[in-house]
């Protein structure tokens, strides 16, 4: 049976034109590519995204492609690394849930003392959740790993705090989205409608996870970092340098988080389905998802 994709734009304008070759589109379709990659552990931080923690938590980075790759990607697997506190523990629910850049999808009208430019969104506008079967997921356990320092939850009245360094057990996690979904390209690193932020979060049987820092992107330019907020502080995001530095608005120091998303780029109808294609306009608009509790 086909699976159905998600159309994911307020308004997709699909044209004639291809921006790759079809050979290329055709080649990449059979293989899952690569969209981006920061896979690689990182010991330098690790973050706290778990739901059932005493202070939901959620972290989420952030991750765009160009129309010079192609002007829509098809997302149909994630890789995240995690680590847990207790070697015993494991891994009983992922999330994922995907936004788009601030002031998208917000209530900016709202006064916050939080600086939320080039973060991630109030509301995610599409979920998945293993509890929910829209995903499913393996965990692959990695061996001692040791971060030099966590960002935990904080408490109820300081969103985010700088934790100790911790020894833990690496557990990769590979996802499989029962619905693949469309994703459009971004025009430059600067449009926020298609600067896309992936938050995973998980339940663990016991201890803590935290969301390992990852490697440096494909491309550093237009490259943002890591943001977290807990549940008493939903909608606001903060940028994990804004936690370290215990000020707004900083940029330094920087961390990915440990991520890669793959699918296979999809070419323009008139290019890939040839004589099918008339070089009309397909029209697709997406639902806002609001978000649930973390």
């Amino acid at each position: 049976m086909q699976k159905k994709i998600w159309q994911l734009t307020n308004l997709c304008l699909i044209t004639s034109g291809a921006i790759i070759g079809l050979e290329t589109l055709q080649s990449a379709s059979a293989n899952a590519a690569t969209l981006w990659s920061t896979l690689s552990p990182n010991s330098a931080q690790a973050f706290s995204s778990q739901s059932n923690a005493a202070i939901g938590s959620e972290t989420a980075d952030d991750f765009f492609f160009l129309n010079s790759l192609a002007p829509q990607f098809e997302v149909e697997g994630i890789k995240v690394n995690g680590l847990l506190s207790d070697p015993d523990a494991e891994i009983t629910n992922v999330r994922v849930e995907l936004y788009r850049s601030f002031p998208v999808d917000s209530d900016a009208t709202r006064t916050t003392d939080i600086v939320r430019l080039n973060g991630p969104a109030d509301d995610a506008f599409a979920a998945f959740d293993s509890g929910e079967g829209s995903l499913s997921y393996s965990v692959t356990d990695k061996g001692s790993f040791t971060v030099d320092s966590t960002i935990t939850p904080g408490s109820l009245t300081n969103l985010g705090a700088v934790g100790s360094g911790l020894t833990g057990n690496l557990r990769q996690i590979d996802i499989t989205l029962t619905d693949s979904i469309l994703l459009d390209a971004a025009a430059t690193p600067l449009d926020q409608a298609n600067h896309y932020f992936l938050a995973t979060t998980v339940e663990t049987s016991q201890g803590d996870y935290y969301w390992l820092a990852g490697d440096q992107p494909p491309t550093t330019v237009g490259d943002r970092q890591a943001w977290l907020r807990t549940e008493p502080f939903v909608p606001d995001w903060i940028r994990v340098s804004d936690i370290i530095n215990d000020e707004p608005g900083t940029l330094a120091p920087a961390f990915n988080a440990s991520f890669e998303v793959s699918g296979k780029p999809v070419p323009e109808p008139s290019t890939a389905v040839g004589t099918l294609a008339l070089g009309g306009i397909a029209l697709g608009l997406s639902k806002l998802r609001k978000r649930r509790a973390i």
